[in-house]
């Protein structure tokens, strides 16, 4: 489940039954859209806005970024990323 907590105005808003447990939740700049990976190598665009899922992206698995002179593993590149302690979404 994603929980989206307004602090200004003290509201919840609740995004149930994702698919599988949450494993990373990274925020655009402008807090507009929000990914989520999930524990079955998914990702999910979340709309904020429409507080809606706007994309998925199913099947992911780690590769290789090529630029013009050298290569990186994802997990070389730095992301906002938040990983979640137990892993439960």
């Amino acid at each position: 489940m994603f929980v989206m907590w307004q602090l200004e105005s003290k509201t919840k808003r609740f995004l149930p039954r994702l698919g599988a447990p949450i494993v990373h939740i990274a925020a655009a700049h402008n807090s507009r859209y929000y990914l989520v990976s999930l524990q079955d190598n998914s990702v999910l665009i979340l709309d904020s806005a429409a507080f809606d899922i706007a994309h998925t992206i199913v099947g992911c698995r780690r590769g290789t970024v090529y630029s013009l002179s050298m290569s990186h593993t994802f997990a070389d590149l730095s992301l906002p990323l938040f990983q979640l302690s137990n892993g439960v979404g």
